[in-house]
């Protein structure tokens, strides 16, 4: 997998043999990827291309990888986070034991130590991705140099663009079920990449979510104007801020939304985890979002905010309220953030009890109506 890749690969002739006889085909499609693995691998051995056979042609891919010696260190053994990772353990009687890793929520790194273990034919079952402080219980420190691997696959560049995509997920399993896929693909079983296969309903599922989450950010951020001073632009001080809490990690992608709407004004959104910055020609992403950044956008006041409550609380229409309609299109995790959030509870419950019969907020009712001339 790496950068420019070309157009994907179609499955060939090989590739298309693997159907519902393979004696573990029913276990191909299950989320765990250590059942029926033997089976397949002694119904249909690995095939792999001839060296002298490999080249580069219109739509497809070919990657070498690498091979590292193995070093013994216990049971178990962490593959570094930088581009030099590092081998799997072999215990005394030469098994190789459980590898961890930790990729720091990083794709491109993932895909680096993805190509090493793939290049060594390392089953997804003998693999892990843990936060730094887990991977720290099972692994050592001890780096090692690079070699070439053995197997050489060819990606389609599809699988690689939906896999960036899926891994900007949050959740269990976020980048052990991306390598997966990765692996039953390249070897043969494109029906990993399909919705209508277990494991690829599942990567479509993390795929649909991280969609949403970015519809999300541009529907329910809201940008507070900060109070101008006399060397702004000197300073490159943002004139906009903006608070949010995604679930997933689409800040960088999804706010490239804004610049295009926001023109050449300065904004920043900062998030628990991360933050973004346009300073008026380009997007300044930090993966850890600095205290200021957060203090900045948390603790700003909107100047306008009392007008727009009130606008909000007289265009709400009781008598059109559906409160599960409305929390799934509009999450009440995002209420807490929004200027009119404090208000929703108190207005859905006065719908509830008589304001769908009127439709009319009692402040309103409370005024002194007009008398309309009667035209002849």
């Amino acid at each position: 997998m790496g950068a420019g890749q070309p157009a994907g690969v179609s499955a060939g002739p090989e590739q298309g043999r693997r159907g519902a006889d393979c004696p573990g085909a029913r276990h191909r499609h299950s989320y765990h990827p250590a059942a029926g693995r033997a089976a397949q691998a002694a119904a249909y051995p690995l095939r792999r291309p001839h060296p002298h056979a490999l080249h580069t042609g219109q739509g497809q891919a070919v990657y070498h990888y690498q091979r590292l010696p193995p070093a013994a260190c216990g049971n178990h053994q962490r593959i570094s986070a930088s581009p030099a990772a590092r081998p799997a353990a072999a215990s005394a009687n030469g098994a190789v034991g459980m590898i961890c890793l930790d990729c720091d929520d990083l794709f491109g790194t993932w895909r680096l130590q993805a190509r090493w273990l793939l290049s060594h034919e390392i089953d997804p079952s003998q693999v892990s991705w843990k936060s730094p402080d887990a991977a720290d219980l099972f692994g050592s420190e001890e780096e090692y140099s690079q070699e070439q691997g053995p197997f050489q696959a060819r990606v389609p560049l599809e699988l690689v663009q939906l896999l960036e995509s899926a891994s900007r997920y949050r959740g269990d399993q976020r980048w052990s079920l991306l390598y997966e896929v990765l692996w039953r693909v390249t070897h043969g079983d494109r029906t990993a990449m399909m919705a209508g296969d277990k494991l690829g309903s599942e990567l479509h599922r993390r795929l649909k979510s991280v969609r949403r989450e970015a519809h999300h950010l541009h529907a329910f951020l809201r940008f507070v104007a900060l109070p101008p001073v006399a060397d702004d632009a000197a300073i490159m001080r943002p004139q906009y801020v903006a608070w949010h809490e995604p679930a997933h990690d689409i800040l960088l992608s999804a706010s490239e939304h804004f610049i295009g709407r926001m023109g050449q004004h300065r904004w920043m959104i900062a998030t628990p985890q991360d933050g973004v910055y346009y300073e008026g020609k380009q997007l300044i992403h930090e993966r850890r979002c600095p205290e200021a950044w957060q203090t900045m956008a948390r603790q700003v006041e909107d100047p306008h905010g009392e007008l727009w409550l009130t606008y909000y609380s007289h265009i709400f229409n009781p008598a059109r309220l559906n409160p599960k309609v409305m929390e799934g299109h509009f999450p009440s995790r995002f209420w807490k953030n929004l200027p009119e959030g404090p208000l929703i509870p108190a207005l859905i419950t006065q719908a509830r009890t008589g304001k769908q019969r009127d439709g009319q907020a009692s402040d309103i009712a409370a005024r002194r109506g007009k008398k309309i001339a009667h035209r002849d």
